[in-house]
């Protein structure tokens, strides 16, 4: 008697939650009958639950002009069948079916009790935004059976409707399955019926298909809502100085049009790819961006990133395992001279967009050798070199069996340690590997303190005017081993513009221009009139610029001037006349 009891319990408040899910979700039909026939994949009736009915213009015999079900075994959207409704492409196929026509799929009706919201999933041809084929899904509120009055709540040729629905793609170029939502509380307390609506504006079309429709009590949005994708990263292990960037972070709205962000709030070291005061979203509108990472001796291993918005605020974990350089080795991250201070360029170039901050240096397909050298080591007690690379091959040529075709150019590190007299190979890139990135590191030995390395990519050849294919080769993040003269006097920075005696010079916003000098701090400028004799710049700190723009200057008169290392005199002695 008492296990009865239990069991009869247990059975009642099954049926009491079983009511409560059932509650909240008042429609939901995945279209998936009965028929798996491949030879007559298109049938009727159109939906699994009853009440579902058509309203057909198209008179013709063919299934496919009118709501129909459709069914695959591939899958067209979730399942194996959706609803679908055609038109002809060409008005020779089906003469009936070729006109300005609208055919319609009812709902049961739905009681709404409260505040629901309608989702469902689709798909159009690209065809459907083109004049000449135009076409049109549409959804309309039908209440009291007057279908002829009925609201259409969404188009797919209206772009604020798409939009508004939580779909970003505008306008319709792809076969790609969206997803709209659409809130039905204008309705509230009212019995109505949804039309899904196909729509042709002219004598041809293409086809729309329908699933997953499904209605569900929902709290609609009273003001934007701010949404992000991830609210965490970790940029793995950082150098003091260097810079990194996260992958993408998507901010989206999921409520009303206008999310504004207010306010950041950013720790040391931290930015963003994004001016926070240009965001202003539309419903289900994003916008992604990056949040770059300085690290500093003061800066936190784990700020957070607050964005205060109108839809609330949301913080961003970041996470970064700051370490010191390695002992004895001096980094080199391209960002502030290409070539920098004391390296050697021979067809390299530099990437907007780094392994590591901002910039990289990269080689790719050339006709001759390409390399870039380092400035003069001193490994008489040894040394390694350490770097970040990152090899894009992208072909899609195959030899005579179908196979990949290999990059024809090889990356190679080479030592030298005679002073650049003669080279060997201490590194090889791995072609076989393909796209491919990595730090590695590479043990030089112990040699002399006349020795250098060069990253080296090899030429790429002709046949018969097709160029075999190669690879873009990206290096960042580069840790040398000791530098000749680092405890000693800075060396030489080099000239750049004006040449050396240089005449017949314009006298307005003349450009002064120098290399970096190896070990300097920074530079002082010195101009004048006579040689040693500054009388119109006398010292001026530059910081580490490396240019300076002389506003005018006198006629018929020579111009001596020197840039100086902060901490050392003069580097070289220039003139140029007026």
């Amino acid at each position: 008697m008492k296990n009865n009891y239990i069991l009869a319990l247990a059975s009642a408040f099954f049926f009491f939650g079983s009511v409560g899910v059932k509650a909240q979700t008042i429609l939901d039909e995945d279209f998936e009958t009965e028929n798996t026939d491949a030879e007559n994949n298109i049938t009727r009736p159109v939906a699994v639950e009853e009440g579902w009915t058509t309203i057909d213009s198209y008179s013709g015999s063919e299934l496919r002009y009118k709501w129909s079900n459709y069914y695959s075994d591939k899958g067209t959207i979730g399942g194996k069948h959706v609803a679908m409704c055609d038109g002809p492409i060409s008005a020779d196929f089906a003469p009936e079916a070729a006109k300005p026509r609208e055919e319609i799929l009812l709902s049961p009706e739905l009681d709404l009790n409260n505040t629901y919201q309608l989702s469902f999933d689709w798909k159009v041809s690209p065809v459907a935004a083109t004049a000449k084929s135009m076409y049109d899904l549409q959804v309309r509120v039908v209440v009291d059976g007057d279908v002829a009055n009925a609201e259409t709540i969404f188009s797919i040729q209206n772009k604020e409707d798409v939009k508004e629905s939580g779909v970003s793609e505008w306008p319709l170029s792809t076969w790609d399955t969206h997803t709209s939502k659409l809130d039905l509380s204008d309705w509230k307390g009212k019995k109505i019926k949804l039309a899904f609506v196909y729509k042709m504006y002219t004598t041809i079309a293409n086809i729309v298909y329908l699933d997953n429709v499904k209605v569900k009590k929902f709290t609609p949005a009273t003001s934007p809502v701010a949404k992000l994708n991830k609210t965490t990263y970790s940029y793995g292990d950082v150098y003091i100085g260097e810079k990194f960037y996260s992958d993408a972070f998507t901010l989206t709205n999921t409520g009303l049009k206008g999310l504004q962000i207010t306010s950041v709030d950013l720790p040391e070291g931290v930015g963003l790819t994004i001016d926070p005061s240009a965001v202003n979203l539309d419903k289900a509108q994003s916008v992604k961006f990056n949040v770059s990472y300085t690290a500093s001796i003061t800066s936190s291993a784990t700020p957070k990133v607050v964005l205060h918005t109108n839809g609330g605020d949301l913080t961003i974990n970041l996470k970064a395992n700051k370490k010191m350089a390695p002992d004895g080795l001096t980094e080199e991250t391209f960002e502030v001279a290409f070539p920098p201070a004391g390296w050697q360029n021979d067809g390299w170039s530099k990437s907007n967009g780094g392994l590591e901050g901002d910039v990289s240096v990269y080689a790719s397909g050339s006709y001759r050798d390409q390399y870039i050298t380092s400035p003069r080591l001193d490994l008489t007690k040894g040394g390694k070199v350490q770097f970040t690379y990152y090899n894009q091959y992208d072909t899609e040529e195959t030899d005579e069996d179908g196979n990949g075709v290999a990059q024809s150019n090889d990356i190679t590190l080479d030592l030298s340690t005679d002073g650049g007299k003669t080279w060997k190979a201490v590194w090889t890139f791995d072609y076989k590997k393909g796209t491919y990135g990595e730090t590695t590191t590479v043990d030089l030995g112990t040699a002399t303190d006349n020795s250098y390395v060069r990253w080296h990519n090899t030429a790429i050849k002709s046949n018969d005017g097709d160029v075999d294919p190669y690879s873009s080769f990206y290096l960042d993040r580069v840790f040398l081993p000791a530098l000749y003269g680092q405890e000693g006097t800075p060396f030489a920075a080099t000239l750049v513009a004006p040449a050396d005696s240089l005449t017949n010079v314009y006298n307005q916003n003349i450009e002064l221009k120098w290399g970096p000098a190896l070990f300097a701090e920074g530079y002082k400028l010195y101009v004048g009139t006579s040689e040693n004799v500054y009388n119109v710049v006398d010292g001026l700190d530059l910081k580490d610029a490396l240019s300076y723009t002389l506003a005018t200057a006198e006629y018929e008169t020579m111009y001596y001037w020197k840039a100086g290392q902060t901490h050392q005199i003069e580097l070289s002695v220039n003139s140029l006349s007026k």
